[in-house]
């Protein structure tokens, strides 16, 4: 009987995935880290250390197994360093990768996940374009959801490109913060 319940669970375990707009709506972003990691402890792993002192947030963990359209990602999981409460997730789509058509490449990757970003939340609430400069291009677009704000910033340059996908929990939901 032991042995039935491990092979029925072993899949489960392996292959366990996590749609990424069911995953966001459903993060309570007033837990702790703690709590975070204890409710996805199937796809929480430990990562390198990182501490950002501008932000005042830092990561050991990252969740695995999120998937977005027909890929599936990884994102590293931020927590504020004082109160140790979840901050962000930082999803990193595509690392710097140097060949001889990163431009189109990174345009084409751009035209992708803003379809598919488009298909999940609409439009964005924010979409800043710069293509003409002369060192590194950025594409850059903000959704605002009730909880929660979504940041795409995409850097190309001739030879390489980084593209990032923040999720971060909105802490003041009582006002209207997209009023400049």
């Amino acid at each position: 009987m032991k042995m039935m319940f491990l092979l029925m669970s072993l899949p489960m375990c392996l292959s366990a995935q996590i749609d990424f707009l069911e995953f966001i709506n459903s993060i309570d972003w007033s837990s702790t880290e703690n709590d975070f990691i204890t409710k996805h402890s199937l796809q929480v792993k430990p990562c390198k250390h990182f501490y950002s002192n501008y932000y005042k947030t830092k990561t050991d963990y990252e969740i695995v197994g999120i998937n977005l359209g027909n890929k599936e990602y990884t994102a590293s999981i931020f927590v504020d360093s004082a109160s140790l409460k979840l901050n962000s997730l930082f999803f990193t789509i595509e690392n710097n990768q140097k060949n001889k058509n990163t431009l189109e490449d990174a345009l084409k990757l751009s035209k992708e996940m803003d379809s598919l970003l488009v298909s999940l939340l609409g439009e964005p609430d924010k979409r800043m374009d710069e293509l003409n400069n002369k060192y590194v291009n950025s594409l850059n677009r903000i959704w605002y959801k009730k909880n929660y704000l979504i940041e795409v910033l995409h850097m190309f340059s001739s030879d390489s490109h980084l593209y990032s996908l923040s999720v971060k929990g909105i802490e003041n939901k009582s006002a209207d913060f997209r009023v400049a």
